[in-house]
Parts: C-alpha cells; structure tokens; sequence
C-alpha cells in the first residue's frame, strides 16, 4: 500500500472529474515538490494537472512533470 501525504478533492468546476473524489499526493520527496508548486499554482495550472492524471490515469505528481516537459 503506498503512503500519502494529501488527498485533493476534485473540483467541482472541472469537467468530468466528478467521477473521481479525490487524487492521492504520494508522501514522497516528488510529493513534497508537487505540494509547494499547488500552493503557488493558479487554478487553471491546478485543474490541468488534475485533468490529465484523470485522463491518464497517472498520480499527479506525473501529470506535473510532464506538463511541465511539454511547457504547457
């Protein structure tokens, strides 16, 4: 069983992310990094990531690292 550090709640305003209730932040040092770029982001930076670990169904410090290779 991996160990958490957080559990996000999904927005309500992003599309399709009702289905899922929350996104499990690993307690980790990529879990630490990924919390002290949430508390800087901008909501629209917070709901891509969200989205595409949705989407991708990858944790989301993955979806963060690559938004941010892509640059998006």
């Amino acid at each position: 069983m991996r160990k958490v550090l957080v559990k996000l709640s999904s927005p309500v305003r992003v599309d399709g992310l009702l289905q899922r209730e929350s996104f499990d932040v690993p307690l980790s040092e990529a879990g630490s990094r990924f919390m002290t770029w949430w508390d800087k982001a901008s909501s629209d930076e917070r709901d891509a990531v969200l989205k595409l670990a949705y989407d991708r169904n990858v944790c989301v410090t993955e979806a963060l690292e690559t938004l941010s290779q892509s640059g998006e």
